[in-house]
C-alpha cells in the first residue's frame, strides 16, 4: 500500500497572489499521479471543504475518514482520507493537541483501516505546532514536546481497544534535527516508532529524501499562470519538518514528491511510503 502525507497550505498568500482554490487543481492532480491508498493531509482549511475539491477527492475514490464529522467547530486541519475501494474504515478518532494552537489546527486524525484480507493497521495524520511569535520559540518547541507525548499516549489507547496494530503516521511536526529542535522527534522514537526518512536513507529505498520545504510560487493574476516556480529541494533532508514514522511495518520506497505541480501548490511538498505488513 502506499501512504501519503501532505501540508497543502490551505489559506490565502497574498504577496504570491494565490488563494487555495487557484492551488487545488495542481493538488488534485498531483494526488491522482501517485494514486496512495491513505493520505493525511495538513492546513487543511475550511477551504478545503468545497464542493470542488472534496467532489474531485471522490472522484478518485477516496472518501473521508469519520465523513467529514471529526475536529473542532465543524473544522478538521488534519483529516485522512482512505480509497473505499481497497479499505474498510473500522474505528476512527480525532485529538486536539493541548496548549497553544493556532485555528484549533494542531491535532490527530486516525483510523484503523482493514483491508479485504481482514488485515487491520493504524493510520495517523498530524500537525504540531509551529515557532508562532507570539509565544516564542522556547514556548514552541515545550509545546511540540507536549503534542508527541499526547501522540503516543493516544497510541496506547488505541492500542489498548484493538491490540498492538501496525502503525503509519504522517504529518507536520514543525521540527527537524538539523534544525536543533528534534526533542520531540526523540520524544516519538523512544516510544519505537521508527522514522522512515531515516531508515530509508539507511537501508537504500530512498527514492528522494530531500526537504521538500520552500517558498510560494507567484501567480500572476491577469495571466491567470503561475510566473516562478521555486525548488523544495535546496536544503539537506535533516532539515525536513515533514514526516512518515512507523511500528511493525516493512516500507519499500521512501520518496519526497518534488514535481512542479508540488512546488506550484504548496510550500510543503507530499511525502509517500510504500509499504507492507
Amino acid at each position: 500500500m502506499r501512504f501519503m502525507t501532505y501540508n497543502v497550505y490551505g489559506y490565502s498568500n497574498k504577496t504570491a497572489h494565490t488563494t487555495p482554490e487557484i492551488r487545488q487543481p495542481y493538488q488534485l492532480a498531483l494526488l491522482g499521479t501517485y494514486d496512495a491508498d491513505v493520505v493525511g493531509f495538513q492546513e487543511f482549511s475550511k477551504k478545503y471543504r468545497s464542493d470542488e475539491f472534496l467532489s474531485g477527492m471522490s472522484k478518485l475514490g477516496y472518501s473521508e475518514v469519520g465523513s467529514g464529522a471529526l475536529g473542532v467547530n465543524g473544522a478538521n486541519y488534519t483529516p485522512l482520507f482512505y480509497r473505499a475501494n481497497a479499505l474498510t474504515l473500522a474505528d476512527c478518532g480525532y485529538h486536539k493537541y493541548d496548549g497553544a494552537n493556532d485555528k484549533d489546527s494542531k491535532s490527530v486524525t486516525w483510523a484503523i483501516l482493514e483491508r479485504t484480507n481482514a488485515s487491520r493497521f493504524i493510520a495517523m495524520s498530524t500537525h504540531f505546532m509551529w515557532n508562532d511569535p507570539s509565544i516564542g520559540k522556547d514556548k514552541a518547541g515545550e509545546t511540540r514536546c507536549g503534542n508527541a507525548r499526547e501522540l503516543i499516549a493516544l497510541l496506547a489507547r488505541i492500542r489498548e481497544k484493538h491490540g498492538d496494530l501496525p502503525l503509519i503516521l504522517g504529518g507536520d511536526l514543525n521540527c527537524a534535527y538539523g534544525r536543533g529542535d528534534g526533542e520531540p522527534l526523540d520524544i516519538l522514537r523512544g516510544a519505537g516508532l521508527i522514522r522512515e526518512q531515516e531508515r530509508a536513507n539507511a537501508e537504500g529505498y530512498a527514492l528522494n529524501s530531500v526537504n521538500g520545504i520552500g517558498g510560494y510560487a507567484e501567480y500572476d493574476e491577469e495571466t491567470e499562470e503561475f510566473v516562478t516556480c521555486p525548488s523544495h529541494s535546496d536544503k539537506g533532508e535533516d532539515r525536513s519538518i515533514d514526516h512518515i514514522w512507523s511500528h511493525g511495518v516493512c516500507v519499500t520506497l521512501f520518496a519526497t514528491l518534488t514535481d512542479r505541480y508540488a512546488c506550484l501548490a504548496s510550500d510543503h511538498c507530499p511525502k509517500i511510503a510504500d509499504f507492507y505488513f
